[in-house]
């Protein structure tokens, strides 16, 4: 009977217990629910209910008189603010200091926003960039934009820290701050926090920046302070696990500890330097290590690489966030960068090299990438074997910041073998990098190589220039090879273009044309393809069919075709039977090839056929400005 009884008294005290978990928290107040959220961080209860409510717990319910200590990953006392102090003695570095060879070529920033553009910005509406979210970026270019601006202001300050830089980047975040910018997230998840990691990292290398040249006072220190503080704490929470690697295991569960996990760490390392919190600082280490540990026998960062026709640029970005936290420690006498794992024997080399072995074996990459992990959805997301990322790589362009990690790399090891080998492979100091691929500086400028520089200008200078003058159909534009616009005068009489795809990358329009020029007339399905790097145009391809054309002159044009793309190889971007024009390109195998090409059509063509041909080119580009639909859709042509 006394057995039955408890028995009875057990199972009613689990259902109270349940109750008790599952309890309705309605009736608690934001700041309740927040104070339990901070100090519970991994319980699901109060995360769903801050989420219901879209609270931005630590910034909004958070005393604006106050910092947060979060020494420990779950929770944390609060330490009043004045308890700031104004030396930095003895808190972490994470900056190395000006540098020794600054460099104004690749350290001025002509083409930053000015104030006055971010300004007016903020004060759109639309933009939102109070609660930002990476899915919403596809609103235009300028919301994607913003974040690559203000990289491009603080390692200006960075490495020319006058007193006019620091007052440029104190009133862009003063502005920031005041208009609560990147202060929320609308879903605590990783891709969401993307936007605001970004601009979490690059603020901190601002506030450090600032303060190790003595442009703070006591009470601008503190409200900088308070503004990273409000931010962390939202960071902490999308999502919890990333932010303490509590799903962190070598070789198992792919998205439990990748690229955004990272980030996170990178943060944490910031922060715990600046704020001098030990325990989050060490997550810069452990993040580290894990990522060596990790790595598969031949050295490939895997979790990056099995993202299908993005593992080049998912690749690329991982090693700037683990070189990234190696800088931070080195700053510090701490040497992350000769850890050896003692579970693969690996180092940071390896995953160097395997990159670089890539690049010379593609099939290296593509063993992992045609795993399509995580890209579902994603335009052309079978086609794990395009070269588009792997091209910002290899080629001269330094738009989307793919290099970034390099310049750090080649600077700390630059009798390495992988050094001596990625300079053939990867071309750096072509032109000046614009986007930190999300390590917050720009790393081009901070460790400028002036010996480099000079090789590379010379070789550069004379290469392209050689090149516009073998073709004499471009010239020379800011790095970029343009057609040159000839005295052609075309009447267009039929227009069947229309929009084939837009995208972040690219703009495709496609149909049937129809114009004629002083001497010659041209009809046939055409494509015009502009490639896009954040906004701005890197390539443009003018395509006719020619394969299987009744049309003159394309047809006439067939055998000279066939003969041009056997000999000189064909442009993989765009229709294997279509005859290519280049009217914007920044690469120099584009305009070989596309040299190789003239010559092969002029053997092979008649002196009347090649005329045409000729009469082709130098319309081209006169036909695109006088499409209506291409300069409806883009400016500025």
């Amino acid at each position: 009977m006394n057995f039955c009884f408890r028995l009875v008294c057990l199972f009613i005290t689990l259902l109270m217990a349940t109750h008790a978990l599952s309890q309705d928290l309605s009736g608690w107040s934001d700041k309740t629910v927040c104070r339990q959220l901070l100090n519970n961080p991994d319980n699901t209860d109060y995360v769903q209910e801050a989420d219901s409510r879209s609270l931005a717990c630590g910034s909004s319910t958070q005393s604006s008189n106050e910092i947060v200590d979060l020494k420990k990953a779950n929770g944390g006392s609060k330490v009043p603010s004045s308890n700031v102090k104004a030396s930095n003695a003895k808190y972490k570095k994470i900056l190395s200091g000006k540098s020794k060879n600054y460099n104004k070529e690749f350290c001025v920033y002509e083409d930053k926003w000015p104030l006055t553009k971010i300004e007016n910005l903020l004060n759109q509406k639309k933009y939102g960039l109070e609660i930002i979210e990476a899915g919403a970026l596809g609103l235009d270019n300028i919301v994607e934009n913003l974040i690559p601006n203000l990289d491009m202001y603080v390692t200006e300050f960075i490495s020319n820290p006058t007193e006019n830089n620091a007052r440029e980047v104190k009133e862009i975040y003063n502005l920031l701050f005041s208009k609560k910018a990147y202060s929320k997230l609308k879903t605590n998840t990783f891709t969401n926090a993307l936007p605001l990691k970004d601009f979490l990292i690059t603020a901190m290398y601002a506030y450090k920046a600032l303060d190790n040249n003595g442009f703070f006072n006591a009470s601008e220190r503190k409200s900088f302070l308070n503004e990273i503080q409000k931010r962390f704490d939202i960071i902490k929470l999308a999502t919890k696990w990333g932010f303490t690697m509590q799903q962190c295991r070598v070789g198992q569960d792919i998205f439990g500890c990748q690229n955004h996990t990272m980030a996170q760490q990178l943060i944490r390392t910031l922060y715990g330097a600046i704020f001098d919190s030990p325990d989050d600082y060490a997550m810069g280490e452990k993040m580290y290590k894990f990522a060596i540990d990790d790595l598969k026998p031949d050295g490939a960062l895997w979790r990056e690489a099995a993202r299908g026709r993005w593992s080049w640029n998912y690749y690329s970005h991982t090693l700037g966030l683990l070189i990234s936290m190696g800088e931070i420690y080195k700053h510090n006498g701490e040497d992350l960068y000769s850890y050896k794992s003692n579970i693969n024997g690996l180092t940071i080399h390896d995953a160097v090299a395997f990159l670089l072995s890539a690049i010379q074996d593609n099939e290296k990459m593509w063993k992992y990438a045609k795993q399509l992990i995580g890209v579902d959805g994603r335009r052309d997301h079978t086609d794990y074997k395009s070269l588009e990322y792997l091209n910002r790589l290899i080629t001269d362009t330094e738009k989307s910041g793919a290099k970034n990690w390099f310049y750090i790399y080649r600077t700390n090891f630059p009798d390495h073998k992988n050094t001596k080998l990625a300079e053939t492979l990867i071309p750096t100091f072509r032109q000046q990098l614009q986007h930190s691929d999300h390590i917050g500086i720009l790393a081009q400028c901070i460790y400028v190589d002036e010996k480099a520089i000079k090789v590379v200008k010379d070789e550069y200078k004379g290469n392209l220039e050689t090149k516009a003058n073998q073709t004499k159909d471009f010239y020379l534009v800011d790095g970029s090879m343009l057609l040159k616009s000839f005295d052609a005068d075309i009447k267009i009489y039929e227009n069947r273009f229309k929009l084939m795809h837009q995208s972040e990358d690219e703009i495709q329009f496609g149909g049937d044309l129809s114009y004629k020029t002083k001497d010659n007339s041209f009809f046939e399905y055409a494509d015009l393809m502009f490639e896009k790097e954040f906004g701005e145009i890197t390539e443009i391809k003018l395509s006719w069919i020619v394969e299987g054309s009744n049309e003159q002159p394309f047809s006439s044009f067939s055998k000279a075709f066939e003969i041009a793309n056997g000999q000189c190889g064909a442009f993989s971007d765009m229709a294997s039977d279509s005859l290519v024009i280049i009217i914007k390109t920044q690469s120099v195998d584009q305009i070989d090839r596309y040299n190789c090409q003239q010559k092969q059509f002029k053997a092979h063509l008649s002196p009347a056929e090649f005329d045409k041909f000729r009469d082709l080119i130098e319309s081209s580009v006169k036909l695109m400005k006088n499409i209506p639909l291409v300069n409806e859709f883009v400016q500025n042509l």
